[in-house]
């Protein structure tokens, strides 16, 4: 096995574990929500897909889970658009048509639907 294979499995574990923790609300003071849990799964979405990670796969398995069982939501797009795609609140509202609160709302109404899921004791 070479030097840089060696670097690379190590940098993989580690940054799997840092998200673990971080998902575990060990990183931080312990106070953390389960929404805001759930947003931190959110926004590192993108990154973990990327990953081969045990830890990682779970991840995107069960955000993909969680966004096939809400796929007949209508604005199910808005957390596609905020968290992957790094829109804004008001960018997500026009791309959606709809008022800027709508957004928002139904946003928050998701986040809080997929935190049963992602921010449960048994699965952190």
């Amino acid at each position: 096995m070479t030097d840089e294979k060696i670097k690379e499995i190590i940098a993989e574990t580690a940054r799997a574990t840092v998200l673990q923790l971080q998902a575990a609300g060990l990183l931080q003071d312990g106070n953390t929500s389960s929404y805001k849990k759930t947003e931190a799964l959110l926004w590192q979405y993108p990154e973990l897909l990327k990953s081969q990670a045990p830890y990682a796969r779970r991840v995107v398995q069960e955000v993909d889970a969680c966004l096939a069982e809400a796929e007949n939501e209508p604005y199910l797009d808005v957390i596609r658009l905020f968290y992957f795609g790094g829109l804004k609140n008001a960018a997500c509202a026009k791309v959606l048509a709809c008022d800027e609160r709508t957004a928002r709302r139904n946003r928050t109404k998701l986040v809080q639907r997929f935190s049963a899921r992602l921010a449960a004791d048994d699965f952190i």
